[in-house]
C-alpha cells in the first residue's frame, strides 16, 4: 500500500509539473483520483489509456505513466530510460530534473 500512495504522489506531482493548473482543475484536480486525472490528460492528447480490464490498478498506472513519458511528451531520452528503468524510478528521475 505505501508502493500504491508514493506512485499515486509521484504522478500527481508529474502531472502539476507537466500539464497547466487551469486544465488540471478542468479535469477535477485536486479532488479526482490521480488514475482519473492520467487518464484524461491521456485522452486529451489524443491517445487511449491503459484498460481496467487489462491491467491492475498499480499496472494501470505504470502503463498509463509509461503512455504518458512515450506518446505524449516523447521524448527520446525518456524512452531511453524507460528501457534501462522501471516505470517508478523514471518517474521520480524526471521529478528530481525538474527540481534541480
Amino acid at each position: 500500500m505505501a508502493g500504491c500512495i508514493a506512485l499515486c504522489e509521484s504522478i500527481r506531482e508529474l502531472l502539476g509539473l507537466l500539464v497547466d493548473e487551469p486544465t488540471l482543475k478542468g479535469f477535477g484536480y485536486p479532488d479526482k483520483p490521480v488514475d482519473e486525472l492520467l487518464e484524461a490528460v491521456i485522452r486529451r492528447c489524443g491517445h487511449s489509456p491503459a484498460s481496467p480490464d487489462d491491467y491492475n490498478y498499480m499496472d494501470r498506472l505504470r502503463e498509463n505513466s509509461k503512455l504518458l513519458f512515450t506518446v505524449v511528451i516523447d521524448d527520446n531520452a525518456v524512452k531511453t530510460l524507460l528501457n534501462n528503468q522501471t516505470v517508478d524510478e523514471v518517474i521520480l528521475h524526471v521529478l528530481r530534473l525538474a527540481k534541480s
